[in-house]
């Protein structure tokens, strides 16, 4: 099992996006709740996971204090390539 493999296993499905297969990688649709507008990032690798960093409690549940985070990426990408 390789570390993707586990983190899908560790999180819970309703803060992963879906996956959606391409002709040789993989696609995602992300969606902003609060602007109500869709992007698709295409060309992922076969070891990705896309994770809505949006539903974290804020900043400081991920990031360290101390830093001068007024705002945080809405999703995070992640791939063993």
């Amino acid at each position: 099992m390789n570390d993707i493999q586990i983190l899908q296993e560790m999180l819970k499905p309703d803060v992963q996006v879906a996956l959606q297969s391409g002709q040789r990688r993989l696609s995602a649709k992300l969606t902003d709740s609060q602007s109500n507008t869709t992007v698709e990032v295409k060309g992922l690798p076969h070891d990705s996971i896309v994770i809505k960093a949006d539903c974290f409690k804020g900043p400081f549940a991920v990031f360290k204090k101390g830093l001068n985070i007024r705002k945080i990426a809405d999703f995070v990408i992640l791939s063993n390539d």
